[in-house]
């Protein structure tokens, strides 16, 4: 009783005198309540170094979750993070409300300084999820004294109910 989840399979199972909800129109995208959110942000300049970059993205993606958790406490989703800078590339995520943040560091030569953000986040109100990504990511720009600009919102898609 009250697993939201396990009550929504027993709906949708067929048996004798219990009609099964009518899934119409709904692929299985929609049905699974996944809501989806990119964005990019131009840095001006970067006084990160790849150090500071690497922990840069580590306290943005566990200051992420953590807002996260404040709309959808049990979160299950893939939050991504990766860092342009000069020399290198820095990649992060986080797949749930419980997970540690897990990186990668990559050298490489990159003409544009440029910080790219991805979530899908099941079970997640659109313009909360959106909100609290953004401002977080933002916040977290400013207080590192990283110049930025947003450059591109992607579609920002909330599939299902």
């Amino acid at each position: 009783m009250g697993d939201e989840e396990f009550e929504d399979l027993i709906s949708h199972l067929v048996l004798p005198g219990i009609e099964k909800p009518s899934q119409d129109k709904k692929n299985s995208i929609e049905i699974s309540e996944v809501s989806v959110h990119s964005v990019l942000y131009a840095l001006k300049s970067s006084r990160l170094n790849p150090e500071e970059g690497r922990n840069y993205i580590k306290e943005s993606l566990q200051a992420i979750r953590d807002r996260v958790k404040e709309i959808n406490p049990e979160f299950i989703g893939h939050i991504k993070l990766s860092l342009k800078l000069p020399d290198s590339m820095i990649k992060g995520s986080v797949t749930s409300s419980e997970e540690t943040t897990q990186g990668e560091f990559i050298t490489r030569r990159n003409e544009k300084l440029e910080l790219r953000l991805l979530s899908v986040i099941k079970k997640s109100l659109k313009t909360g999820h959106r909100n609290k990504v953004e401002s977080t990511l933002e916040e977290e720009l400013n207080e590192s004294k990283v110049a930025f600009e947003k450059k591109k919102r992607n579609r920002t898609a909330h599939l299902g109910k």
